[in-house]
């Protein structure tokens, strides 16, 4: 990595960067490098920053994506910018947060979310009261933390169905299905099982698999599962990625995409194993001459959610909501993203198994997702 310096940016990208590693920014490290290649294109500065160098004074280090490296140098502080700072599993720190409100507040920087949302969707106890509170149908939260293991094994016998989730949990990780029959209580995480014959063997089983993720069995919640579409032999959801590309108008569907999880597998996530299948085809095979009327009605559930947000929080760049379809067809939000990655549309993109007319559509589909927030970004800048 060389050194250089690089007085302007006009827009930043908050993220946490390990200098001299393959991979400095993690799982997101090609995703960020696609949004200042855009970003490039479109004649807009960038540069990466950690948000707590940001609120020390009006210059800060950072990073810029270049010539094929990463560029430490000397900025202006930014008027707007792009959180893709990840929370750890177990939860956000209190301190980051409270740098982002300051970096909003005080210093008077544009988020290109407003980092209230930010919080909310980050949370999903928070984020299920949200839209519970807008009419919009949600798995409820049966527990907020699991500290009783009486109380968890009443819930399977009561429930017989039931999830287990990180509270800040993403891309599947800890996750767990139980399912109550016959006076035993089956979990299931990966693609393994056990069975618990009483509430103390159960507790056992969920803090090991808890213990696997890094953690303790209070950072996670408890929900009914939803029984779906019994069109479908597997696990599966919908991700719906709306973005903006101004203030004025309305936000926009970039993407949409059917993530399959693989056999015996607890979750469609395709950083866990699921493969990305085009929506429409999809819910075509689960749906045959019904599957179109049903798409069209997941597309006005993400809108409606997408203005819920905007209505009570402010201008929203982009939001990833997912979803899923019940036995009855209808239409359960499981989780609100604002921080969406775009693995399943790279999968898309990369046309297996496609014509040559899909292939090029999953392909602008996967571009426009990585360009609008940038362009979104951009106009922010420019209206300061």
């Amino acid at each position: 990595m060389r050194f250089d310096t690089i007085r302007t940016a006009h827009v930043g990208i908050l993220a946490r960067m390990i200098p001299g590693d393959p991979k400095p920014l993690g799982r997101q490290t090609q995703l960020i490098k696609g949004f200042f290649e855009a970003a490039e294109n479109q004649r807009i500065s960038m540069a990466l920053f950690h948000p707590e160098d940001l609120l020390k004074n009006n210059q800060s280090v950072g990073y810029v994506w270049s010539d094929r490296q990463w560029i430490k140098a000397v900025f202006e502080r930014p008027s707007v910018v792009y959180d893709r700072f990840y929370s750890s599993i177990c939860g956000p720190e209190e301190r980051i947060l409270e740098v982002k409100r300051r970096l909003n507040h005080e210093c008077q920087i544009q988020f290109v979310n407003p980092p209230k949302l930010a919080e909310t969707a980050t949370d999903k106890v928070a984020c299920a009261h949200f839209l519970e509170s807008n009419g919009i149908l949600t798995p409820p939260i049966l527990a907020e933390t699991i500290h009783d293991a009486d109380y968890l094994w009443n819930l399977a016998v009561k429930n017989r169905f039931l999830i287990i989730k990180p509270r800040f949990g993403r891309m599947g990780i800890g996750v767990m299905r139980i399912c109550y029959m016959d006076g035993r209580v089956s979990v299931r995480y990966g693609h393994g099982s056990l069975r618990a014959d009483n509430p103390w063997h159960l507790s056992g089983i969920i803090q090991g698999f808890a213990g696997i993720s890094g953690l303790t069995w209070g950072q996670l919640i408890v929900q009914p599962c939803i029984e779906l579409t019994s069109n479908s032999r597997r696990f599966f959801d919908i991700r719906i990625l709306m973005q903006r590309v101004s203030i004025s108008g309305d936000a926009q569907i970039t993407g949409e995409v059917a993530r399959v999880g693989g056999m015996g597998s607890t979750v469609p996530n395709i950083d866990s194993g699921g493969i990305a299948m085009p929506l429409d085809r999809w819910l075509d095979i689960l749906y045959g001459s019904r599957g179109r009327n049903v798409l069209e009605s997941v597309r006005n559930r993400a809108v409606e959610i997408y203005r819920a947000f905007e209505h009570k929080m402010g201008c929203t760049g982009e939001l990833g909501l997912d979803m899923l379809l019940d036995q009855d067809g209808e239409i359960w939000v499981i989780e609100v993203n604002s921080k969406p990655g775009r693995i399943a549309f790279e999968r898309l993109a990369s046309g297996f198994g496609l014509d040559v007319e899909s292939r090029r559509r999953f392909a602008e589909q996967r571009k426009n997702s990585i360009l609008n927030p940038v362009i979104y970004a951009g106009s922010l800048a420019k209206n300061r």
